[in-house]
């Protein structure tokens, strides 16, 4: 729930910032955008500690949606991509 547990960035400087000003706990992000984050803003991910990693799925890729999407895209679209997925040409391009 907002304003209890979660709070929203505008971006990914702002919620960097808001970790090392310690007005919150957790920052999610993969580790190459958070270090490459943190050297732009002057900061070292050394000052992190990792708390906790994401199992990968199966292709690596993680997509975003609008929480006013339709569920009946959003179910398109996941059909699609597996379908996508099973392509040769996709796991051949996702692999290089």
């Amino acid at each position: 729930m907002e304003d209890v547990n979660l709070y929203v960035a505008n971006n990914r400087q702002q919620a960097v910032q808001m970790l090392f000003k310690g007005r919150v706990d957790l920052l999610m992000g993969g580790d190459i955008v958070l270090k490459n984050r943190l050297a732009q803003m002057g900061l070292s991910i050394q000052k992190l500690e990792k708390v906790f990693t994401l199992p990968r799925r199966r292709t690596g890729l993680s997509v975003a949606l609008s929480k006013t999407t339709s569920k009946k895209l959003v179910t398109k679209f996941i059909h699609a991509f597996d379908a996508l997925s099973k392509e040769a040409e996709f796991n051949e391009l996702f692999r290089r």
